[in-house]
């Protein structure tokens, strides 16, 4: 909704016409994976904003009128960002909130000790088998692992593709996947993740890749 490479969307110019006829008959206004208002769309630790149109939003909710029903989705609420979320909103006190459970029968839990500091990828061997030489690759399960940062994201996933046989390096079963990757490599790691060629897949919450990948998985199950 907000300027893209400078120019308004064509949603976002619908709702600063003068006439506001179009922002008049809008009647509700939904967001999914609304966290990224937070994750993107708010600068943090000395760092500008991923997508500084998402932390607008409060601007341009001013523009629809009282009767406007908002509604926001996410799986990724903590106290913290659902504090700059309720803001950004501009939700009233008496706003109503669904809290659900996202324990499922087929999810189960589990604590992985790190040991030392994040960036020590060693922490990532777990991911393979112990035995992965004598098994074929897909003896290992989708898995999706989340990084804090792109650098990280893309070095994990270099240092777990070298912990394959030698013969298996490379060829994509542990890949990257961000939002400054091209379009065309973005559907294409998805389209080999989905299909079971890439076997493990790097990621960044809070980046537009992330979102879109874990919503396309939601959607294929």
């Amino acid at each position: 909704m907000g300027k893209h490479d400078g120019h308004y969307s064509k949603f976002a110019t619908l709702l600063r016409k003068p006439d506001r006829k179009f922002v008049s008959r809008v009647a509700r206004l939904q967001l999914d994976e609304a966290q990224n208002i937070y994750t993107a769309g708010i600068p943090k630790h000395n760092q500008p904003a991923f997508r500084p149109a998402y932390g607008n939003f409060d601007a341009l909710r001013l523009l629809f009128p009282k009767t406007t029903t908002v509604t926001a989705f996410s799986a990724t609420f903590p106290r913290h960002i659902l504090d700059v979320i309720k803001k950004k909103l501009i939700l009233s006190p008496t706003h109503f909130f669904i809290r659900c459970t996202s324990n499922r029968p087929n999810i189960m839990y589990a604590t992985h000790q790190i040991v030392g500091a994040l960036s020590d990828f060693r922490n990532l061997s777990f991911l393979l088998p112990s035995n992965f030489a004598f098994h074929p690759p897909m003896e290992i399960p989708p898995t999706v692992i989340f990084h804090d940062n792109i650098k990280e994201c893309s070095n994990a996933a270099t240092f777990v593709d070298n912990l394959l046989p030698m013969g298996l390096r490379g060829l994509g079963l542990v890949k990257h996947y961000h939002g400054l990757m091209s379009q065309d490599y973005l559907e294409r790691t998805y389209q080999d993740f989905q299909a079971g060629h890439c076997r493990i897949l790097h990621t960044c919450p809070g980046m537009e890749s992330a979102s879109s990948v874990t919503r396309k998985l939601r959607n294929h199950r």
